[in-house]
């Protein structure tokens, strides 16, 4: 016994395994009472005492040892701390005559795991009915190591007719280890549902602190009675050490930019999980494109203990397009080492591409509002395109309406586009311009569209006339007058021609014509310009007249204006003011 305790409290010291050893048991007298099994759900995670047994020494020291085994029914949760908690207790359970609180031999449980447990009651051991033991534990995220597999194993007689257990045990790390011990279960019989354990014992490997080495290693276990136990009867191992363990949260990182611009990662919590001291060296980038990236951290160099952590942050500046992903190798003492945090990069170049360019919304009526017309944004370059905002500005912008946007605050994929919808509402005669802007994050933004409209004078339907007004003789009006045709019918309307003749014709020259020889789509618009250039003082006036498919083709214009010398034209009737011509020498008309 005191053999098994010395190895015990090294256990929890953490020291380090060897290559074989015994363990000691002193003799055993008649067993007490079995224990009753107990299962202790608690919130985090679910463990279960899946069963219990009990033996007394022989001797001077008759002390009572409860043993049992504990296993981790808590689906993806890692228990720690583990205590169970023993009592000897009375037939109805409300007096406790003793009480022992002891951990599982193994410190974790993953999920499924199993674990023995002893709590030992020295002598004197006072009269009971009843041993009860219940489980108790906490939910963890470090990470035991449990890397072993075992080979080999055997069970045959010493020369003192003592049970031996032998094998091989392999260290699937690719590290040495420290503190590697063995636990091993004793059950009955091997066909009990579930088994029953009769007993314990434990192979602490490398007592002299040195580490147990990867790969393969013997191993040998001597079963002292009690408890009588026999090699044919069944038996479990688990084996335990402290290392190190690497992890990485988020354990990649993928960033997309426009090249030759830079984005910084999230940031990255380089944990240490595992049960040991771990020592990181230097951090180095790598891969593909360790050029395209750059680091900072807190964690090269250090030592970092179980459960703590450090910090690393990327930044990513794609010189190009395309894949430019890398690496970034830390060096430590972990398994597998070096860790890598793969560092996912790409780079882009969207574009911008507006349709049409310039954007015209056509001729309205001053003061009256256009139909909706749609401007649609696209992205012919290479990756994603995200626009911020589209706003207008400009000499006229007022004149301008964005009614729909479907661009600003959205990615525009690769060949991808977005529409913009707006009207227009004169608010004068004449040409009417502003710009809409798109901001986003191509290289060339912010980028802008002309959005254009000229305002016309208003239709009378009645007498179909338009007047110039007053214009000096030989001058051009500025600007022209625009004549509006709509297309008010239930389908399009086919234009022949668009003619002026009659009157003063020459006096007037159409400047712009968007009406002869197109179709006007129902509910369309195009538009006649013409200018006055008068030849002569007074009323001058011609016919514009329209060919098409409408059922009261043709249609026909008033076009008018007054020509004038500079000043205004007023027309009066002729009225003899002075005649100079005298009858027997007197003025005519004189007073």
């Amino acid at each position: 016994m005191r053999l098994r305790r010395v190895l015990l409290l090294l256990r929890r010291r953490l020291f380090a395994a060897c290559a074989a050893a015994t363990l000691l048991s002193p003799m055993v007298a008649a067993l007490p009472p079995a224990i009753t099994a107990s299962a202790i759900i608690s919130p985090t995670p679910n463990l279960t005492i899946v069963s219990t047994g009990a033996w007394t020494d022989v001797g001077r020291s008759p002390d009572l040892h409860l043993v049992g085994e504990v296993r981790n029914d808590d689906g993806t949760r890692a228990a720690g701390s583990i205590q169970v908690d023993c009592r000897l207790v009375d037939a109805s359970e409300t007096t406790t005559y003793r009480e022992r609180t002891v951990s599982t031999d193994a410190a974790i449980l993953l999920p499924s795991e199993k674990s023995p447990f002893e709590a030992v009651f020295q002598a004197p051991v006072p009269a009971y009915d009843d041993p009860k033991c219940a489980v108790s534990s906490v939910s963890t995220t470090q990470q035991p190591d449990h890397d072993f597999s075992f080979q080999n194993l055997a069970v045959n007689l010493d020369s003192s007719g003592n049970q031996v257990l032998s094998g091989k045990i392999n260290n699937l790390q690719t590290i040495a280890v420290a503190g590697a011990t063995i636990y091993l279960t004793l059950y009955s019989n091997g066909t009990d549902v579930p088994r029953q354990t009769i007993g314990q014992d434990e192979l602490v490997l490398n007592p002299d602190g040195s580490k147990l080495p990867s790969g393969l290693t013997d191993f040998s276990i001597t079963h002292y009675a009690p408890p009588d136990w026999n090699g044919g009867q069944a038996y479990a191992l688990i084996a335990e050490a402290v290392a190190p363990v690497v992890t990485l949260s988020p354990s990649s990182v993928s960033l997309t930019q426009v090249k030759t611009r830079s984005i910084d990662g999230p940031p990255v919590t380089l944990t240490n999980s595992g049960t040991a001291d771990l020592q990181v060296g230097t951090l180095t980038l790598g891969g593909s494109h360790p050029g395209d990236w750059d680091e900072a951290d807190t964690c090269a160099n250090q030592t970092i203990l179980p459960l703590g952590s450090c910090s690393i942050s990327v930044t990513f500046t794609p010189s190009d397009t395309g894949d430019r992903s890398a690496a970034l190798s830390i060096a430590d003492d972990a398994n597998h080492n070096p860790h890598s945090l793969p560092l996912h990069g790409t780079g882009t170049n969207p574009a911008v591409a507006f349709d049409p360019s310039p954007f015209a919304l056509g001729p309205e009526v001053v003061g009256t509002t256009g139909p909706e017309q749609t401007l649609t944004v696209s992205n012919p370059g290479i990756g994603d395109l995200h626009v911020a905002s589209a706003a207008l500005s400009g000499t006229n912008a007022g004149d301008f309406a964005l009614t729909s946007d479907g661009c600003s605050g959205q990615t525009v994929a690769e060949g991808d586009s977005c529409t913009i919808k707006a009207k227009f509402t004169p608010s004068d005669v004449g040409g009417r311009s502003a710009s809409l802007t798109l901001t986003d994050d191509a290289l060339t933004s912010p980028q802008s569209v002309t959005v254009s409209g000229t305002g016309v004078t208003s239709f009378d339907s009645s007498t179909r006339q338009y007047s110039f007004g007053n214009q000096q003789v030989n001058v051009a009006s500025s600007p022209p007058l625009t004549i509006t045709v709509s297309n008010v019918g239930a389908s399009a309307l086919h234009i022949t021609s668009a003619e002026l003749g009659g009157g003063n014709a020459g006096d007037f020259t159409v400047t712009a014509d968007s009406c002869s020889g197109h179709t006007v789509s129902q509910a369309g618009h195009c538009s006649v310009s013409v200018k006055l250039t008068p030849s002569a003082t007074g009323l001058r006036s011609t016919t514009l007249t329209l060919n098409d498919d409408a059922a009261d083709s043709p249609q026909a214009a008033t076009l008018s204006g007054n020509g004038t010398f500079g000043g205004q034209y007023h027309p009066l009737d002729p009225t003899r003011i002075l005649d100079t011509r005298g009858v027997n020498g007197q003025l005519v008309g004189a007073p």
